[in-house]
């Protein structure tokens, strides 16, 4: 079994899930073997050449889906998933595909590496593609970053932003993978409204609001916690499907600050995050 990614924005989780489980992440030219099982980030951008390879190879793919029920309805990404096995963060949304969209569906939190800045935050907020949140930081002396203009999706470039804000805002829901970066990061994290259930599992972690305050009171960010908590529910559910489908995989824990993703430097050091069995 072989992790691959098709879309650079998830190569940092995608890398925790190869410290995680010891799988590797395909390299160069990818050569699908008949009948072989494969992890998958990114699938949406290659919809059609799956869809076939399942056809000519009856390969298994785990797809890591990062789309909205809207997203998917009616669409061949929406077949490819019901011919695999889906892992999706929203736990609502995970019931709504098993039980009523016919796409088997698990459980998942996709990680980020911890790096610490126990310096000086010269952001005072940094979020993603907000235009309706402009208007909050008409004081000049907020600081603010909106980073889709300022990066594409490096994931060397995003971090060196959070490590100096001190909050992340989310406006947009199912935004699961910048709200962990951003805690894995130090950042205090408000974010609109998400499931019932989303909100129960990141209530001590995440302040959730209708209708976004910059002067209210937000949660200081506990990564280690997270990490305890959260990140060991999701292994608990995802590492129980890779093994019925794999065999055995190692569970393990990353224990540094820092690591190195795909092609790009993580944290001040640049060390790779190390592994130690459970």
């Amino acid at each position: 079994m072989q992790i691959l990614v098709f879309n650079q924005k998830y190569v940092e989780t995608a890398h925790t899930l190869e410290i995680r489980t010891g799988l590797k992440i395909q390299k160069g030219e990818w050569k699908p073997e008949r009948g072989g099982a494969y992890i998958i980030y990114g699938a949406e951008k290659e919809v059609d050449n799956l869809l076939q390879i399942k056809k000519d190879l009856g390969c298994i793919f785990i797809i890591m889906n990062f789309l909205s029920l809207d997203e998917i309805k009616d669409t061949k990404y929406g077949k490819l998933l019901r011919q695999n096995i889906c892992l999706e963060q929203d736990i609502e949304l995970v019931k709504e595909f098993t039980d009523n969209q016919q796409i088997p569906s698990q459980m998942i939190v996709h990680e980020a590496f911890q790096n610490k800045n126990d310096g000086e935050r010269p952001i005072d907020f940094i979020y993603y593609e907000t235009t309706e949140l402009k208007h909050l930081f008409t004081d000049p002396s907020i600081k603010s970053v909106d980073f889709k203009d300022k990066i594409n999706y490096s994931v060397n470039q995003l971090t060196s932003f959070l490590v100096k804000a001190k909050t992340y805002i989310s406006y947009k829901q199912n935004d699961w993978v910048n709200i962990n970066k951003a805690l894995a990061s130090g950042c205090k994290v408000i974010s609109c409204m998400e499931s019932k259930g989303m909100m129960e599992l990141y209530d001590p972690y995440v302040t959730f609001q209708a209708e976004i305050n910059l002067d209210c009171v937000v949660i200081e960010p506990d990564y280690d916690q997270f990490q305890k908590t959260v990140i060991t529910y999701s292994l608990n559910k995802y590492l129980y499907i890779v093994k019925q489908i794999y065999g055995e995989v190692k569970k393990t824990n990353i224990d540094s600050p820092t690591g190195e993703a795909e092609n790009c430097r993580i944290g001040d050091n640049g060390e790779q995050a190390k592994e130690k069995d459970e």
